[in-house]
């Protein structure tokens, strides 16, 4: 194509990749790349153990979808909490994770601010929300947060 896009007109349907060498070790389950998408999500926080987020500023999500695995980038620039947090839960992710693939991992979260502490994600199967951890730590009161997360979708 040297002008314009390729549309692909009927749902579900995509780029066909089965003419390639599939894996030798691995179990073939798709070669169609039928979803591509890019865009932007609220992530609205709250906490978990001894205290709770009394409000938070500037919150904002990115999101960048490839078949069925979805990349997330979260951020809040203070997070105003009372007590002693030891996760915060983000709802309101763009897509429901997987049931069978259980959403994993961490790519890069941090609390700027106070600790510096890096922060571990995990999003269970058949949800939106992603449950963030400080590593060693518990979260302190006006946190800057960032993380990113990539999750496996429904």
């Amino acid at each position: 194509v040297e002008t314009g896009n390729v549309v692909i007109g009927t749902a579900g349907k995509g780029i066909d990749f089965s003419a390639q060498t599939a894996s030798t070790t691995g179990t073939t389950t798709a070669e169609l790349l039928d979803h591509y998408e890019e865009g932007t999500f609220v992530p609205v926080w709250t906490g978990t153990g001894t205290g709770s987020v009394t409000s938070y500023d500037n919150s904002a999500g990115h999101y960048i979808k490839i078949g069925g695995l979805c990349w997330v980038s979260m951020y809040t620039a203070y997070a105003h909490t009372s007590g002693t947090l030891t996760a915060y839960n983000v709802t309101n992710l763009p897509f429901t994770s997987s049931s069978t693939n259980a959403a994993v991992g961490t790519s890069g979260g941090r609390e700027f601010g106070h600790t510096g502490k890096g922060m571990n994600c995990v999003i269970t199967g058949s949800s939106t929300t992603a449950v963030m951890k400080m590593v060693d730590t518990a979260f302190v009161a006006n946190s800057y947060i960032r993380m990113g997360c990539v999750y496996a979708t429904a």
